[in-house]
Formats: C-alpha cells, sequence, structure tokens
C-alpha cells in the first residue's frame, strides 16, 4: 500500500458520498468540506471519512465536524481569489467516567472509561473524592 495516496469516502449517516485521494484522513477531510459547503458558506457538516484504499482495513475515521472560515485578507492562487477556508475538526468526545466506591472507606473513586494497551491494569484512578457520609 502507497503511503502517499490513500482513497477515502465521506460517510454522512449511512450514506457515502465522493472520492477523495489524500496523504492523511484530515486533508482529505478539508477538500470534502470544500465541496460539502461549496453552495452555502455558512453551513456546518458533520461527517465521517472511510478509508478506500486497496488493500487497507476499511477503517472509519472521524467524527469531523467542517466549516467555511472567512479569511481576514482574500488571497490570490493561480487567477482565482479565494476568500474561505475550509477548517475540518474531530468532534470532541465526552469521556464517560465509571464511578464506584472502595469498601471500608468514604471516598468515591472514578475509573476513566479509555482504552489503554493495558486493560488489566484496573488499578488506574483517575479521580478520588473524600466525603463523609
Amino acid at each position: 500500500m502507497s503511503s502517499s495516496k490513500r482513497h477515502f469516502t465521506v460517510v454522512i449517516g449511512n450514506k457515502e458520498h465522493g472520492l477523495y485521494i489524500s496523504s492523511t484522513p484530515s486533508s482529505a477531510a478539508r477538500k470534502a468540506v470544500s465541496k460539502l459547503c461549496a453552495d452555502n458558506k455558512k453551513k456546518k457538516v458533520e461527517f465521517c471519512m472511510r478509508e478506500t484504499t486497496q488493500l487497507s482495513n476499511k477503517k472509519i475515521y472521524g467524527p469531523y465536524i467542517g466549516y467555511m472560515q472567512k479569511l481576514e485578507k482574500p488571497v490570490e492562487l493561480k487567477g482565482r481569489i479565494i476568500q474561505y477556508k475550509p477548517i475540518a475538526k474531530l468532534k470532541k468526545k465526552v469521556g464517560k467516567m465509571k464511578g464506584g466506591y472502595i469498601k471500608g472507606a468514604r471516598a468515591l473513586i472514578f475509573h476513566p472509561a479509555i482504552n489503554t494497551k493495558n486493560t488489566n491494569n484496573s488499578n488506574h484512578i483517575s479521580k478520588l473524592y473524600y466525603f463523609d457520609i
């Protein structure tokens, strides 16, 4: 698999749109934003990118939030005047916390719901709150 040319499609809901060739998913997402927001520059779109490169594992990247940002100064490039810049940001995922109690102690502990390489490590505590009963 060539690392310089990767193929991606946009996934909105359960439908796929377009083919974008780029080296990274984020740069392909910026290309997709410029196409999806071409008719309405003030529109925000939410989408995922699915890799369709041969011999890849067809991974889905995202979700992305995309919009067009107006530039302070227009830029001229190859005879065109560019006034907007495509922005594709990863949507922030709210981390879920699992709560629990330490027996015989007056504290509330929280374990992060984050996948780590060492899943057997259950001793990791992200927050510990002491309280009186």
